[in-house]
């Protein structure tokens, strides 16, 4: 590319073929993984050197990974891993092997090169946030002596789903949120404090709960549900 007479950016003359349209943005994200599976390895490695890094994990409000962040003084922050490729990584690492674990190649000095990804942080930090099956995949995976730890597939090569459940209320109700939400038009003020069970505020006290593929699809979207408030309730700017 190059930029013409007019500042517009434009094709260099000859090279018209070579040209292809590319979307940005999280649908690319998926496209591009699938093109090309390393660009996951090296993501996984980067989260994985992230997670070695920190003074500890736990989940955030919606269910997705922080990272604890010490900034000198013993005062421990949490950030929300919120890149789409990262959880995408994550996803794909979990679906295969059942945990964080695992080998994977990333390019170093112009060559691929094995690495094999490993949780450095102490046990009990992990368990104390029940985030161990990262480390060690689930107790199913722990009694194979952690082989064979990722998600089953069925005859036709589709993911098996069967021995997945989720019941909503186990998972969010009982959890209460502090947030600052806004006011209707004309009130005294233009937000208020507000504190509510996170089940009932945002999920309507949903009484769902099931399994397979139905119940895998709810936790989803449950999951997005929860990110969705946390983004436009939370942090909504007046």
């Amino acid at each position: 590319m190059e930029v013409d007479e007019t500042g517009e950016c434009v094709v260099v003359p000859g090279n018209e073929d070579d040209v292809i349209e590319v979307e940005l943005g999280r649908p690319n994200v998926v496209r591009v993984a699938l093109t090309n599976p390393r660009v996951l390895d090296r993501t996984l490695y980067d989260v994985m050197n992230s997670i070695n890094g920190s003074a500890g994990l736990k989940l955030d409000l919606a269910g997705r990974l922080a990272y604890g962040v010490d900034d000198g003084s013993g005062n421990v922050t949490y950030q929300t891993v919120d890149s789409p490729l990262a959880g995408l990584a994550m996803y794909w690492a979990l679906m295969k092997w059942g945990k964080l674990e695992g080998d994977v190649e990333i390019m170093q000095d112009g060559s691929w090169v094995p690495q094999h990804l490993a949780i450095t942080l102490d046990d009990a930090v992990l368990d104390g946030e029940g985030l161990l099956f990262l480390k060690k995949g689930n107790a199913m995976c722990q009694g194979n002596g952690g082989m064979n730890c990722g998600a089953g597939t069925l005859p036709n090569g589709f993911v098996d789903y069967r021995s997945f459940a989720h019941t909503t209320q186990a998972i969010y109700g009982g959890v209460n949120v502090n947030y600052v939400e806004r006011q209707p038009a004309g009130s005294a003020c233009g937000y208020a404090d507000q504190t509510a069970d996170l089940w009932g505020r945002v999920l309507g006290s949903d009484g769902y709960s099931g399994t397979n593929v139905e119940a895998f699809v709810k936790q989803a979207e449950d999951t997005r549900s929860v990110i969705e408030f946390t983004h436009t309730i939370i942090q909504d700017p007046l």
